[in-house]
């Protein structure tokens, strides 16, 4: 990807891709991007060749939370990055992948794997980001979430 500085000069950034395949470059804020490379996240500023923050390998998707954080989707859990430069880790809440996952105000929502459940193996779970409170999800160990 090829950036360009404040003063008018240029760069090409070349990122290690991760284990999936999701890419996509986002601006966080002006001359601030975020860039997932097969599920690799890359935070960098325009100005500086060597990023800011690196995270993951396996993130399959980004959902836009609101106007000051953006949620990563992984595995088992989620991050989420505030466009302040903070970053935080949901708990675990899937033993394997998540589907129909969205965001409506603040309240992440969708469903988690559990293969230990023969009936259903998909178990609905609610996370709220301002309080990070977790509601739901299938990874429960002697009922410790």
């Amino acid at each position: 990807i090829r950036f360009y500085k404040t003063d008018g000069t240029n760069w090409i950034a070349n990122f290690m891709p991760g284990w999936t395949k999701f890419y996509v470059v986002h601006e966080l804020m002006p001359n601030v991007f975020l860039v997932i490379a097969g599920g690799t996240c890359y935070i960098l500023k325009v100005n500086e060749t060597k990023p800011m923050l690196v995270l993951g390998v396996v993130y399959k998707d980004m959902l836009v939370a609101n106007t000051d954080r953006i949620v990563l989707e992984g595995q088992v859990n989620f991050t989420i990055i505030e466009l302040n430069g903070r970053y935080w880790e949901t708990q675990r809440i899937s033993w394997d992948g998540f589907k129909d996952v969205s965001i409506d105000s603040n309240k992440l929502t969708g469903y988690a794997y559990d293969p230990t459940n023969f009936v259903n193996h998909w178990t609905e779970f609610s996370y709220d980001l301002d309080t990070q409170t977790l509601i739901g999800g299938s990874f429960i160990i002697d009922n410790i979430r």
